[in-house]
């Protein structure tokens, strides 16, 4: 990937000068822009894509897997954030349950005593 050529949606033109994951490192024709930083593949799916069609090809179905983990992990994340609001329903169910019986029984008390 190192000295390929990459287009950016918004800086143009520019040269893949270093790759460490998860940043990919472009240096713009644009002296101005220098070197800047991107998370890799996260930012071929709106802003870069290489001119090499079969590099391209490759980043796409990378992107494509990064994506996949991602819903994957988002599902797992709101699986345990439903089964722990669950959880959290059914214990104040069951206080507010002891807290009614506990009631009871008072009250049932202070109706037996003379």
């Amino acid at each position: 990937m190192i000295g390929k050529t990459i287009w950016h949606k918004s800086f143009g033109k520019g040269e893949v000068c270093a790759f460490e994951t998860p940043y990919i490192r472009v240096r713009f024709e644009d002296p101005a822009l220098g070197e800047k930083a991107f998370l890799y593949p996260a930012a071929f799916e709106n802003f870069l894509r290489f001119e090499d069609e079969a590099l391209e090809a490759v980043v796409k179905e990378e992107l494509a897997q990064f994506q996949r983990t991602e819903q994957a992990y988002r599902r797992k994340r709101q699986e345990e954030f439903r089964r722990k609001e669950e959880e959290q329903q059914a214990l104040l169910r069951e206080q507010a349950k002891t807290k009614r019986s506990a009631a009871r029984k008072k009250s049932t008390s202070k109706r037996s005593e003379p």
